[in-house]
């Protein structure tokens, strides 16, 4: 699950879109990801991602990036 985040961020975007507002890019973030992995992260459920570096940068992404 984390690896569909790691690859959205840096192999389906990337940093021509992190630093600029775009509604249509939080649209799609909401789409896919904010129902479910955003959601289940502010409530700590997948704490066990914080154990290993690629899926800790998903939930860090998830957490500053997706909110």
């Amino acid at each position: 699950m984390y690896q569909e985040v790691i690859t959205f961020w840096f192999v389906e975007n990337g940093h021509k879109q992190w630093f600029k507002k775009n509604k249509n890019f939080d649209k799609l973030i909401n789409h896919r990801f904010r129902e479910g992995l955003y959601n289940k992260s502010i409530e700590k459920k997948p704490i066990d991602w914080a154990q290993h570096t690629t899926s800790s940068l998903a939930l860090i992404i998830i957490l500053d990036q997706f909110s």
